[in-house]
């Protein structure tokens, strides 16, 4: 049983988390929970939806902008090379986070450019640990995977 509902630590939400619950499980019933995320935005395209000042949060243009640059970060991380023939397949570019301003900003480097230099190259290896851990926490609660989750954990 449910007892406390609340958003994601560093989401920026508009509406309170329990308005937001409560809409979708409502939607979910209608829906025999054959639910999609394009349900869920036609759901709350109306402005009287509890869900619209949460899914349609930006004017229609400052939207399709933050479209085309989600689509340039799919573009980044879709390119895959191999280093040597027959080789694995690893990401071409991978981003690092660069304060500057009190602004972080996602610089892409490829990934020669990040095992050249150790600077890099460890700044890469701590966001990959922090996204196993993120893994690890978000699956924890799965038996099978316990042996990765040691691996995880002794580095």
């Amino acid at each position: 049983m449910i007892t406390i509902v609340k958003w994601k630590s560093g989401y920026q939400h508009k509406i309170d988390a329990k308005v937001a619950f409560n809409e979708i499980e409502r939607l979910k019933k209608i829906h025999k929970n054959e639910f999609t995320t394009k349900k869920l935005a036609e759901a709350a395209k109306p402005k009287k939806n509890p869900l619209h000042p949460e899914i349609y949060d930006k004017s229609e243009k400052d939207a399709a902008n933050a479209y085309y640059l989600e689509r340039a970060g799919q573009c980044l991380r879709s390119l895959v090379v191999e280093i040597k023939e027959g080789s694995h397949e690893t990401r071409a570019y991978h981003p690092i986070i660069v304060k500057s301003n009190d602004n972080k900003d996602k610089v892409w480097y490829s990934t020669e450019e990040i095992m050249e230099d150790p600077e890099k190259r460890t700044q890469v290896l701590k966001q990959a640990l922090s996204e196993l851990r993120y893994i690890r926490k978000k699956y924890n609660k799965l038996k099978e995977l316990s042996t990765i989750w040691v691996a995880i954990d002794s580095i």
